[in-house]
């Protein structure tokens, strides 16, 4: 019996023995295959993560870029604005000044246009009166010369009359 028992506890720390070695190499196993799938999802977390930096570098490269567009643009926008309010102003300013002179040449040529007109006025009754004075010279010549070939006429009328009257008394004497 205490051999069968001896054999029973050989038997038992063989098995404890076996079993322990199992339970070990159980245990590594199911910590290496834990550590492989870790490792797997780690690895695949790690790509995740990787591609999530790439797109965030690639989001914020093109954030910069645009943000850098949008900043040149606006400082070309502003330039623009900038030369369109100077030429505004510039052109306003011309403007007012051409408009100003405009007037003062209105104005010049309205005081020449009346003087003109007045100096025509003038001129046109200084030619009404010179032809009437022309018409009422020519008049009096005419006149004068009707009064001068009539009076010429009765002398001749009456120097016939004269001389008829002249000629017949003498023939009647």
């Amino acid at each position: 019996m205490i051999a069968h028992i001896k054999d029973q506890i050989q038997e038992l720390k063989s098995k404890t023995a076996i079993e322990s070695r199992y339970v070990k190499k159980s245990a590594e196993t199911s910590i290496e295959m834990n550590a492989s799938l870790r490792g797997n999802e780690e690895s695949e977390l790690q790509e995740i993560l990787d591609t999530l930096k790439r797109d965030i570098e690639g989001e914020n490269r093109a954030h910069t870029d645009v943000k850098n567009f949008l900043l040149k643009k606006r400082r070309q926008l502003e330039d623009k604005i900038e030369f369109w309010m100077e030429k505004y102003e510039n052109d306003t300013e011309s403007r007012t000044n051409e408009l100003a002179n405009l007037k003062t040449d209105k104005d010049k040529d309205l005081r020449t246009l009346q003087e003109l007109a007045r100096t025509y006025d003038d001129y046109e009754r200084v030619v009404k009166e010179d032809q009437a004075e022309k018409k009422r010279i020519k008049d009096k010549k005419e006149r004068d010369e009707l009064e001068r070939v009539t009076s010429v006429k009765i002398q001749v009328s009456t120097v016939s009359v004269t001389l008829a009257g002249k000629v017949t008394n003498k023939l009647s004497t």
